[in-house]
Formats: structure tokens, C-alpha cells, sequence
């Protein structure tokens, strides 16, 4: 799905999500571009996610998103550390 970035949250490490991801029957591999470590409750920082990129996602899917990666790890990050990263 060219285009497109799968973001979610995990509480296993980058490896076992890796390999987790690719046997749940999608066509093409996917590849782990970044992983972002998270500090706080899973929950609020997948709430926080969420929020920072919801006007991004591909409609009828809860986890893949139309946007750069630069574009979404700037909004994340700023949404995890507090900050407002909507002039980037």
C-alpha cells in the first residue's frame, strides 16, 4: 500500500512486532521505519497518536494513514512531549 504508514502502539519490542505484523495476511511485508519509545501509560499515549494524526487516516481503516513519515513522527512526538508541532 504505497503511501501509506501503519501506525500503532505495541508493548512488545520492534523485533516481535515486526515479525507479528507480517503473518497477519497482508500482500506485501511491511518494513519498520521508526519506532518511537514511549514513557507513560500505553493507553493515553495511544490516545495522544491518535489525536495528533486522526485527520490523516484512510477512511474504514483504524491503523494506516496518509501522510510522510517525517510529517507523522513530527506530530507524534510533539503529542507524546506536550508540545504543539502544527507548524511543522
Amino acid at each position: 500500500m504505497p503511501g501509506l504508514l501503519k501506525i500503532g502502539i505495541s508493548s512488545v519490542s520492534d523485533f516481535e512486532r515486526s515479525i507479528g505484523i507480517n503473518t497477519t495476511g497482508f500482500r506485501q511485508p511491511l518494513v519498520l521505519k521508526k519506532a518511537l519509545p514511549v514513557f507513560m501509560n500505553l493507553k493515553e499515549a495511544e490516545k495522544k497518536t491518535v489525536h495528533a494524526i486522526v485527520s490523516f487516516r484512510e477512511p474504514g481503516n483504524r491503523e494506516f494513514f496518509r501522510l510522510s513519515l517525517k510529517h507523522a513522527s513530527g506530530l507524534i512526538e510533539s503529542a507524546l512531549d506536550g508540545t504543539d508541532a502544527k507548524k511543522s
